[in-house]
């Protein structure tokens, strides 16, 4: 399995956000229905809401807009791809390679995502579509999900998997921090060598290596 982490430019909503250019959307869910429209869950925040929904309203990549939930600085939107949209968008491709959506930003100026693909075949394929489209695609990041959490975990030391799960559940890595080593009944510099030593671990384990 393959995460791949990626920006590109934005085609869908392009008119709604160039309408409130601070406007950050962020993807929440594509939904694609049997005979009908795909559509597209996302929050908006950061901008100017009366400009960006007579920008949704203008937009030719979408229709049928409907706000979902109202707060004090973001509002939940639904909207349905129109063709034009169906057609820039790539959505069909994410499914079609068997990928899933993890995270996703839109701006005015470029859309950012995170996807996870079943082999790196998938990756090219994703790659190519852009490529053939003379669309911008710049891969960001691309890392192998080789293990699962509890193998990872199985190489740890019990003093090592004790202090992480101490440090965490008693609020160690909280801003401000929530507890000392001292609360740990360890000292703070056998705390630290612990903890540098099973994150150091868990990250090798997971094919992302500490730097020194």
């Amino acid at each position: 399995m393959y995460t791949a982490e990626f920006t590109t430019d934005c085609s869908i909503l392009k008119d709604a956000l160039r309408a409130a250019p601070t406007m950050r959307v962020e993807h929440v869910d594509d939904r694609m229905v049997r005979d009908g429209p795909i559509k597209l869950l996302f929050w908006a925040n950061g901008g100017e809401f009366d400009a960006f929904e007579r920008g949704l309203d203008e937009d030719p990549t979408v229709a049928d807009v409907r706000t979902l939930t109202v707060e004090e600085t973001r509002r939940l939107y639904r909207v349905n791809y129109t063709a034009r949209g169906e057609c820039e968008s790539f959505t069909t491709l994410i499914t079609d390679l068997d990928g899933t959506f993890v995270d996703g930003v839109v701006t005015a100026d470029q859309v950012w995502m995170r996807i996870r693909f079943p082999d790196h075949e998938a990756v090219r394929a994703f790659a190519d579509w852009f490529r053939k489209r003379d669309r911008t695609f710049t891969l960001d990041a691309l890392y192998e999900e080789t293990t699962s959490a509890e193998t990872a975990a199985s190489d740890l030391t019990d003093s090592q998997r004790q202090a992480l799960a101490l440090s965490h559940e008693r609020g160690y890595f909280e801003i401000p921090r929530g507890t000392t080593g001292a609360e740990l009944d360890v000292s703070q510099q056998a705390l630290s060598e612990r903890l540098r030593r099973g994150i150091s671990t868990s990250l090798e384990r997971a094919g992302l290596p500490a730097q020194d």
